[in-house]
């Protein structure tokens, strides 16, 4: 007979915190050299690795280490195989006394690795329990829920198994993917007698992610996916109703945002406060700023010096505007200047902040204004003289205008901070010298105040429309 482990033989690991220990941390000048001598040690270790030609870790290291992988589970050690002398790596092979189920871990020296960190060779330790276990249901609850949904929803939903995707094509459909989903979830009723409920869902159970998809689209081409809600692993952990919400909520943000068509069907409740997500367009008095998303392709020359198509290529959408939830407002992508820098060995990185806007230039062409970047950058329009300025601390430029002095001699004035500065910078050349686009979002009704003008968001069609008073 081999050696025998059951779940209540659970050995401790040096080091181990016992349970309801009070733990105190102190971050004091001697624990932080501490700390960071601690780091520094763990990259020499890393770096060097163990010599090639060490034992790979025991078997008392290795049953400590499986039965983490399986917690609840009686198992035997029924043989153990050496696969390789140098590095050495050794096969052990477990039965279990509740099942007809085999596994095995491997216990063994990895060789160097040479990636971002180089790594000295290394020992390891791994168990394909899980995955034994995992691949007695995967087949079944898969092809359980795909038979689920074309029983309940043939024409506009199904289960990819490659991507591991369930297609809806409406909110009358998303029932039908709940249900399938809880049929699916089933399949994994009979590991209970041997596992937690949550470790099937943290192991062994595949996950509902559901995506939408036009009506009439091909169902298996990824470029008409939208992925809306969260993921949810099945089987007795699986909440049907919170899963239902999250999907639920993600189709009708989509509607929201004018990537899915209304839907008669979709209850006006969760329509209610939702906002379109990103507006792409901007016009001033009817005219469009030529933004050019459309134009965007595989590579685009950023030759005219339009910021956006190249933050459009970062984040993938085309954010001329966008809805800020925090903030419960719309708000501006405005760029104010780039920053240049150069690094060298030993000099480290020198910065110079210079003050632009692509934007604010292409409000004053539309407006009749002037923008001008021999000294700094300034501009004047519609009554307005404004000038990006440098800020202080982590922000880097800052906006102010000031009206012009009419008969009257009023005086109008505003500051406006850069509310998160996004830099979208070039990685650094063979030079050492890289560049980058200092782009902000403003408050929507402060950037119109710029040029005195109202302001409205026509969210079906996703423009910001700014008018002259």
């Amino acid at each position: 007979m081999g050696t025998r482990l059951s779940a209540s033989a659970q050995p401790t690991r040096r080091g181990a915190i016992r349970p309801g220990a009070h733990q105190v941390h102190r971050h004091g000048p001697r624990r932080l050299a501490a700390l960071l001598l601690a780091v520094l040690t763990c990259l020499i270790t890393v770096s060097c690795g163990v010599p090639l030609d060490s034992p790979a870790p025991g078997e008392d290291e290795v049953l400590a280490y499986v039965r983490g992988a399986c917690p609840t589970e009686e198992f035997e050690l029924v043989s153990t195989e050496e696969l390789q002398s140098l590095p050495q790596q050794v096969r052990y092979t477990f039965r279990s006394m509740e099942r007809d189920l085999t596994f095995t871990a491997t216990s063994e020296i990895n060789e160097a690795s040479y990636t971002l960190l180089p790594r000295g060779p290394y020992p390891s330790i791994s168990c394909d329990y899980a995955h034994e276990v995992r691949v007695r249901y995967q087949d079944a609850a898969e092809a359980t829920l795909r038979g689920a949904l074309a029983k309940r929803a043939p024409e506009t939903c199904s289960y990819l198994d490659r991507n591991g995707l369930t297609l809806f094509c409406g909110y009358t459909d998303i029932d039908a993917v709940i249900d399938a989903a809880t049929e699916a979830g089933a399949v994994y009723d009979p590991e209970l007698a041997y596992n937690t409920a949550d470790w099937i869902r943290e192991n062994i159970a595949i996950d509902l992610a559901a995506a939408w998809v036009p009506e009439g689209e091909n169902l298996a081409d990824p470029d008409t996916w939208e992925l809306v809600g969260d993921r949810f692993a099945l089987g007795k952990t699986f909440d049907a109703g919170t899963a239902r919400s999250s999907i639920a909520a993600g189709y009708a943000q989509l509607v929201a945002d004018g990537i899915a068509p209304e839907d008669p069907d979709l209850p006006e409740e969760l329509l209610a406060g939702r906002h379109r997500r990103v507006i792409p367009a901007i016009t001033v008095d009817g005219d469009r700023i030529p933004f050019a998303f459309d134009a965007v392709g595989d590579s685009i020359s950023y030759a005219d010096g339009n910021p956006y198509q190249r933050a459009y290529v970062s984040s993938g959408d085309p954010i001329a505007c966008r809805w800020n939830d925090e903030r419960e407002r719309y708000e501006v992508l405005v760029d104010s200047g780039r920053i240049d820098g150069s690094w060298s060995e030993g000099a480290g990185t020198a910065r110079r902040f210079k003050p632009g806007s692509w934007l604010i230039t292409q409000m004053c062409r539309l407006t009749g204004g002037t923008a001008s970047e021999k000294a700094g950058f300034s501009w004047s329009a519609r009554g307005i003289a404004g000038e990006i300025v440098a800020g202080d601390g982590d922000i880097p430029f800052k906006i102010v205008a000031n009206r012009i002095r009419d008969d009257q001699g009023s005086w109008f004035s505003g500051l406006l901070d850069a509310v998160d500065d996004d830099f979208d910078i070039d990685l650094p050349n063979d030079s050492g010298v890289w560049t980058g686009q200092v782009m902000s979002y403003v408050d929507v009704a402060e950037f119109a105040g710029l040029f005195d003008m109202s302001y409205r968001i026509d969210e079906e069609a996703g423009v910001l429309e700014l008018t002259s008073r």
